[in-house]
């Protein structure tokens, strides 16, 4: 993704009276927003934990992540280990962010619109059935069934950070890509509330229920500290965890809860702008400081909200998430012990290859298969760049099923067996799929060139659509 345009005026206001913005901010601000780059330092924390797992210091990887944290607070008390901290507490402000980038597509994105929507959802919808019906062809009569949802996730950040290393791709196929990962968080998000939860406690769930109500009575009346919301939210994950639900979904119904509406139109605040500039040359004239900064303050407010909540809450956690969430979730997933005694039973367990086969081929399979329905029923149409070939290619990438794959996997199953299986099984089946994917679309890339003002075109047309997300 580009830098935001936000933080690119602020900089380019800082950089003219600060030495540091110009030579350290805007370079690290720059790397951030590449796309890829998240990707590439999610590798990085995957490829440390498995180096620490199976190195002499193995033991101290097991006892951190097992180490317990207690938080006790009146009536409130939590004691879980670092490991279901991270995966409970941190992995809910990364779904979070995902409610908030899915209600974009859905309201000023690609999935505005039946249109535009309906054939990365159909794609989507197979790239979510097939995998699942390979895994249960795997297992059907074992132990591992529980763990079909394993291959239906893709990991956005790491597909689309593969394509970023395509050249001469149109910005169609991303979008399309950006488009079918999203519809796929949904599947996922939906498949984690209705068949990973346990036991429901209705008390804390009642509970729960009512401070979305809170909130959003808070956003009827116009309330614009953030104070109260946070509380709010925190509260509400806090009865949805005790509730039996896993937390992060409260993650994702805060998300849709942010407003995607400014406060100030773009043209309402030309007017008010105006004016308050006009008040503003007198006040300055005659020195009157506490008028000007009235009118400064003024200003300034009505510059905030003239971008909505929800655009600006995924631009300021973006990096945060990217670079700091997904990869510490990485550093405590992604251990996967790898021996030979480990390898045989892997390859031996129907679990990593209903995994692996699910990702590595269910996905393409069920992205080509699902599109073909589409586009003979004329559900929909390929977007102008779009092919067969590329399609497959796109199907590979949609196989890269990191970050939340291996979350499932530690919902689905309980013991450590079937949970490394799972992993091992992921982790191969990514990279085979990174790398077939990226193949793919090289040879379609350079076998039929995309002319340069058509990639233009199609990047501008992009460009709003992948500016907000790169992954998860």
């Amino acid at each position: 993704m580009s830098l935001p345009a936000r933080d690119r005026g602020k900089l380019r206001a800082s950089k003219k009276h600060s030495l540091a913005v110009r030579k350290f901010q805007e370079p690290v601000q720059a790397f951030i927003h590449t796309q890829g780059s998240s990707g590439f330092l999610l590798v990085i924390a995957a490829v440390c934990a498995l180096v620490w797992a199976n190195s002499p210091a193995a033991g101290g990887y097991s006892r951190l992540w097992d180490a317990t944290i207690s938080f006790e607070l009146g009536p409130l008390h939590l004691a879980k280990s670092l490991h279901h901290w991270i995966n409970d507490g941190l992995m809910a402000i990364f779904f979070f962010l995902v409610g908030m980038e899915i209600k974009h597509e859905l309201v000023d994105g690609e999935l505005r619109s039946f249109r535009k929507a309906s054939m990365p959802v159909v794609a989507a919808l197979g790239g979510m059935i097939v995998p699942a019906l390979i895994f249960v062809t795997f297992n059907f009569r074992g132990n591992g069934l529980h763990g079909w949802a394993i291959p239906m996730a893709t990991d956005i950040a790491f597909a689309l950070g593969v394509l970023a290393l395509v050249p001469g791709v149109p910005g169609s196929l991303k979008v399309f890509l950006l488009a079918l990962a999203i519809v796929d968080d949904i599947g996922a998000i939906a498949v984690i509330a209705l068949f990973y939860t346990e036991a429901i406690h209705w008390s804390p769930l009642f509970i729960g229920l009512i401070l979305p109500v809170v909130i959003w009575g808070l956003r009827r009346i116009n309330v614009q500290l953030a104070f109260p919301y946070v509380i709010l939210g925190l509260l509400f994950w806090f009865c949805i965890l005790k509730s039996g639900i896993h937390a992060t979904i409260a993650g994702v119904i805060l998300g849709f809860m942010v407003s995607s509406k400014p406060v100030y139109t773009r043209e309402k605040f030309r007017r008010e702008a105006t004016r308050l500039m006009k008040e503003y040359e007198p006040a300055l004239a005659q020195h009157d400081d506490d008028q000007a900064d009235a009118i400064l303050g003024e200003l300034e407010t009505l510059t905030i909200n003239t971008e909505s909540p929800l655009e600006r809450l995924i631009r300021q956690l973006h990096p945060w998430v990217s670079f700091l969430v997904i990869p510490i979730f990485a550093v405590a997933n992604a251990g996967v012990q790898v021996s030979s005694e480990s390898v045989r039973a892997a390859i031996g367990n129907p679990i990593a290859w209903g995994v692996f086969g699910g990702l590595l081929f269910g996905k393409p399979a069920g992205v080509l298969l699902f599109s073909w329905l589409g586009v003979r029923f004329k559900v929909g149409q390929f977007p102008e760049g779009i092919g067969w070939r590329s399609l497959m290619g796109v199907g590979f990438l949609a196989g890269i099923g990191f970050t939340v794959s291996i979350f499932v996997a530690d919902l689905a199953y309980d013991n450590m067996q079937s949970i490394n299986a799972s992993k091992f099984a992921i982790l191969c089946a990514s990279l085979a799929a990174g790398l077939l994917g990226n193949a793919l679309l090289r040879w379609n890339s350079s076998a039929v060139p995309v002319p340069a003002d058509e990639q233009m075109d199609n990047t501008k047309r992009s460009v709003q659509a992948s500016a907000v997300l790169e992954s998860k």
